[in-house]
């Protein structure tokens, strides 16, 4: 507020003129200044309140001013200057005089007329409906001279006795253009202030907005620019209907999703008046640093779960438990397409349990969960992870390939079969693999050449996941209708040696070394990329 516009209202016309003699010398102010006493000011106030940001006034009038409007008010002051005037102007006579005025006036009068030994009656009035009778009661008492001010003098000439009225000085109307001058200081600090809360809020990389009244009144530059991505008062929406309708008095942490997609939004009530505060964040900004995006094998339930009727049946009741869910499985048997499944298909975070992991902070997020190696922990450590995903709201599994204490999960157990016994069940996985290749390189491969000596030892070698990657590698350079998987070329791979086809050109060797590290990280594309040393944008690129 560089410049403030005061609406002066004098209550009499001597004030007026020493305002405006005033004022000449008030530079930071622009003013109107009118003439008006108590209720006459009320039309005044409506027709100028919306232009106005401080009134100046006195006494009665100032009060009706307060009354009828929200700016502030200064009021013009009866100095001691002003009383000493008035005092020594009627003291030849003041055995006649009376002085009917205003309580904050009459007190300042009784104080200075003791110290001066001027003995003068006085009158206080609360209201100016209350002066018209003290007028009256004075005049028959005697008094011939009433001293008060606007609307005392009125009355007192109207029953016929000397008003005098208790003026202001210029003195008095520059302390009061002194307070204004303050308030304008302290207004500009506070505009200052403001400007730049609102300037740091608005350009803030956290996008965020404040409700108040179930209503958006305030979003960050941040938060538009993610509205171009996401529908935020469709989550906004979804947030009210889970507090239903009523905004929390404590901070609060919910995940949302959009199409799909989660967010995390915190709410935080803003002080006392109703605002709230909610900060809509990407997930990717909330996974704590132990923890990664689930991450599928990218098979398919029908070929993992298979024909056994069994296993598809206890598959089929799992799914509808809202407790954790223990798989056990050897690594890469299809855990993870059958915990999709279980976390209900949405995004979900990745904990290995020989980890350092915060249960606060990732129970905090409020996301599904796939945690691996539970059995690494001691017995009462599993129990107290176990417990605390029971309390958990959102959808929890275990994988591990060894066992752990199985009464913890009752019959929420579900067991997949190793490569080698789907090989003895069902071995259609096989043609599933190799029709999947040939759609992706264009090939006609129609089967293996390998003896049942060497599928054997195949099954035992690998998993479910890693044998696919075997067929996709093979098929990929078939020449024939048949391909052949080479036994011996497994004892190297399992002694951690890639042996690589230098008649392939550099970017299919590239692809298969990326394809092996893959697999071997259990097709976590993050510890894949820091283990090669590039960033997951590459290896993505890679895989495409």
């Amino acid at each position: 507020m560089k410049d403030m516009h005061i609406t002066v209202i004098a209550p009499y016309e001597g004030l007026q003129k020493t305002v405006k003699r005033v004022i000449q010398k008030q530079q930071p102010f622009t003013y109107n200044v009118y003439l008006a006493d108590l209720q006459e000011a009320i039309p005044i106030i409506q027709k100028v309140d919306d232009k106005t940001d401080l009134y100046i006034s006195r006494g009665g009038t100032a009060n009706v001013i307060k009354a009828h409007t929200d700016k502030q008010v200064v009021e013009i002051p009866i100095s001691g200057y002003d009383i000493l005037r008035t005092l020594l102007l009627i003291q030849d006579d003041k055995e006649e005089a009376e002085i009917i005025a205003f309580e904050n006036i009459s007190s300042d009068f009784n104080e200075i007329s003791q110290l001066l030994g001027i003995e003068v009656p006085i009158t206080s009035i609360h209201s100016a409906a209350e002066a018209e009778p003290a007028v009256i009661k004075a005049k028959a008492s005697g008094r011939r001279v009433i001293i008060g001010d606007t609307v005392t003098n009125d009355f007192a000439q109207r029953y016929g006795v000397e008003g005098i009225l208790i003026t202001s000085g210029v003195e008095s109307v520059k302390q009061a253009f002194e307070q204004a001058e303050t308030i304008r200081q302290v207004h500009l600090f506070h505009d200052e202030e403001k400007e730049l809360f609102k300037t740091l809020a608005t350009e803030m990389d956290e996008s965020f907005l404040v409700v108040r009244d179930k209503e958006i009144r305030f979003k960050n530059n941040a938060l538009k620019r993610l509205e171009h991505q996401i529908d935020v008062s469709h989550l906004v929406k979804q947030l009210l209907e889970q507090l239903e309708n009523k905004m929390p008095s404590n901070e609060v942490i919910l995940t949302l999703y959009d199409e799909e997609k989660p967010y995390q939004l915190k709410v935080q009530p803003l002080g006392k008046k109703g605002y709230f505060i909610i900060y809509i964040r990407e997930i990717e900004q909330v996974i704590p640093s132990f923890c990664s995006p689930f991450q599928t094998d990218e098979l398919t339930l029908p070929l993992v779960l298979g024909t056994k009727s069994e296993l598809v049946n206890q598959f089929d009741q799992l799914v509808e438990s809202n407790d954790p869910i223990l798989i056990l499985a050897e690594e890469g048997s299809g855990e993870r397409c059958v915990a999709e499944a279980f976390l209900a298909n949405r995004w979900a975070l990745e904990c290995d349990l020989r980890k350092q992991v915060e249960m606060g902070e990732l129970f905090q997020t409020q996301m599904p969960l796939f945690f691996s190696h539970l059995h690494t922990l001691s017995e009462s450590k599993q129990k107290e992870w176990i417990d605390a995903a029971t309390r958990y709201k959102a959808p929890v599994v275990f994988f591990c390939n060894h066992d752990v204490k199985k009464d913890w999960f009752g019959d929420r157990i579900l067991e997949l079969p190793s490569l080698t016994a789907r090989l003895e069940q069902d071995p259609s996985f096989i043609r599933t693999f190799i029709s999947r290749a040939n759609s992706r390189f264009g090939k006609q491969v129609i089967g293996l050449k390998n003896t049942a000596a060497e599928m054997q030892e195949l099954c035992q070698r690998h998993s479910l996941v890693s044998f696919r990657d075997l067929i996709f590698q093979e098929v990929e350079q078939a020449q024939s209708s048949h391909i052949h998987l080479e036994v011996s070329q497994l004892n190297h791979e399992q002694e951690g040696v890639i042996c690589l086809d230098l008649s392939k050109t550099l970017d299919e060797m590239e692809s298969e070394i990326i394809q092996r590290v893959l697999k071997e990280e259990g097709f976590n594309q993050s510890k894949t990329a820091k283990r090669l040393n590039v960033n997951r944008t590459t290896i993505w690129r890679k895989l495409k």
